[in-house]
């Protein structure tokens, strides 16, 4: 269910403010501090009940006011829905008017947020591309998203055991118990997320080979017992212990780990792919169209990318809004973008590129 409009009052630079997004992909432009970034945290705010750039929201209230409200607008088969944000010394959150969690706004207003740290999970350590899974189990394998958190406790636990000098035995038998389930569960979602991640690399990266593997955590042949039979935390090679806690994907470029020959903007860009793939693998399995927020899209991202995330993100069902100093040519934008100029916390319609 993409967001129709939005609707803001006494945000941040905003006295008043509104966005017929009309379901479209939407580029918002404009110069630093004029406003446009605070309409993606209005939207961040609706669907997760925080902000993403402080966690004190008075805040985020207009000088000389208050409170600040805001609304989202969705289209449904029978109608719309509204779903209110009043922050009023505390944070009351409804849909068509009726008290709501958080919880509930997520399944109606998917949302995930791109800022500049999106390249770490190309770049970054195997914990970011974790966070890829764990955000896609959440959404998609509950059932496996529930063995998850009962290993991680268990881990928790052993750790604690190790550095007591107690028996952790227990613990480890424990973990071993849910491994299977999370593996499956895993290996599961990137099989199903593969057509949409091919599809976004052959868009981006055209004519190139790439790869994408799926380590473990546990060393090839062994399993989590043996694993931890041979490990030894003394030994400076190998100071951390085995498990789907040290799991990784392995993202290959003509048979090259990424990692190591892309640049920031080619991260950028391959980053933005593996979540728009993340994304439409939601809008299948949850039956909605994701709100796909991405903060400074032209950054690091010379001309020809920049038309080809474009493109790419033109596509429904997930929904897409950007914001960037400065908008891209019309000839370079597909039909289907809605442009919008952010100035001082006024919003216009662009009618011309």
């Amino acid at each position: 269910m993409p967001v129709a409009g939005l609707r803001l009052e006494c945000l941040r630079c905003f006295e008043w403010g509104e966005v017929d997004f009309g379901g479209a992909p939407t580029i918002l432009s404009g110069m630093n501090g004029s406003g446009k970034t605070t309409l993606l945290e209005a939207l961040y705010l609706l669907a997760r009940g925080r902000s993403f750039r402080t966690g004190y929201p008075q805040q985020l209230t207009r000088h000389g006011c208050k409170a600040f409200g805001i609304e989202a607008v969705i289209p449904v088969s029978q109608g719309f829905r509204s779903v209110r944000l009043i922050y009023d010394q505390k944070i009351n959150i409804t849909i068509d008017r009726q008290t709501a969690t958080t919880r509930e706004v997520s399944e109606i207003l998917p949302l995930t947020l791109l800022e500049a740290g999106i390249t770490e999970i190309v770049l970054g350590g195997p914990e970011q591309r974790r966070k890829l899974l764990d955000w896609l189990m959440f959404h998609v394998e509950q059932e496996g998203w529930s063995h998850w958190k009962q290993y991680r406790r268990a881990l928790r636990q052993w750790q604690w055991a190790l550095r007591t000098g107690m028996d952790g035995t227990i613990w480890i038998e424990r973990m071993m118990e849910r491994i299977p389930q999370i593996e499956v569960a895993r290996k599961r979602l990137i099989e199903a997320c593969m057509p949409f991640w091919q599809r976004a690399f052959e868009a981006l990266f055209p004519g190139i080979d790439w790869s994408l593997d799926y380590r473990t955590g546990i060393p090839s042949g062994m399993t989590l017992e043996e694993a931890f039979q041979n490990w030894n935390p003394e030994r400076a090679e190998r100071p951390y212990a085995p498990g789907p806690h040290r799991a990784d994907i392995e993202i290959g470029i003509d048979g090259v780990p990424a990692r190591q020959i892309l640049s920031r903007g080619q991260a950028k860009l391959l980053a933005t792919g593996l979540m728009w793939g993340g994304a439409h693998l939601l809008a299948r399995h949850l039956g909605a169209a994701p709100l796909l927020l991405i903060d400074d899209f032209s950054s690091e991202l010379d001309g020809l990318a920049q038309i080809r995330l474009l493109n790419l993100l033109a596509h429904e069902p997930v929904q897409v809004v950007v914001t960037t100093v400065q908008p891209p040519r019309k000839e370079d934008t597909p039909n289907a973008y809605r442009l919008f100029h952010v100035e001082h916390g006024c919003i216009r319609t662009r009618a011309s590129w």
